[in-house]
């Protein structure tokens, strides 16, 4: 599967789903009953926060913080059509880079283990729907169940997020294409 992302931060200050994003993965679907399956993903996620052109126009700062993920969503799919199926599900998250602009001219910094938590969970609700026998249109809604960050305890989030509330909180909206070949259940 491949598709594209918009992401916020929840508690950084910006709004909007203004961050586009990667999403590229690949998953196994195994069969409950003829209505209910099961779904295992691995997936590179790129996340994170930008700054509005309205935000950028009153403050005159473009903000941008980058995140990239594996992710490990496990989801519980409802088969409600023949062509289209409904999930919800947990991921584990495990980061592996990301850095902040804080739009002051000094260029992104790298966020390392000391500012962010390396491996957080969260929820997703997702829908499919099958436009030809092996091609799949779907879309996701994923939401952090923990902070992403260390709670304003190491340099880098304390010098560039200072002000923030306790807690940066993924939120995004993935919008995908997928191939099911002759492992997938979903019919």
């Amino acid at each position: 599967m491949v598709g594209i992302s918009g992401s916020q931060v929840d508690g950084d200050r910006l709004s909007g789903y203004n961050k586009p994003g990667l999403f590229a993965g690949g998953s196994i679907i195994g069969g409950l009953t003829d209505k209910y399956s099961l779904e295992f993903q691995i997936n590179f996620a790129q996340k994170g926060a930008r700054s509005s052109n309205q935000e950028f126009e009153k403050s005159g700062k473009r903000t941008i913080i980058r995140y990239n993920y594996i992710e490990f969503p496990l989801s519980c799919r409802y088969q409600f059509s023949s062509n289209g199926a409904i999930g919800a599900g947990v991921a584990a998250n495990v980061f592996v880079s990301g850095a902040v602009d804080a739009g002051d001219n000094l260029g992104f910094i790298d966020l390392t283990d000391a500012d962010m938590r390396r491996v957080n969970l969260s929820s997703h609700l997702l829908v499919e729907y099958r436009i030809t026998d092996n091609l799949y249109l779907g879309g996701r809604f994923s939401y952090s169940l923990l902070p992403v960050n260390k709670l304003l305890n190491s340099q880098n989030t304390t010098q560039y997020l200072v002000g923030y509330r306790d807690g940066l909180f993924n939120n995004s909206l993935t919008f995908y294409v997928a191939y099911r070949g002759i492992l997938s259940d979903l019919k």
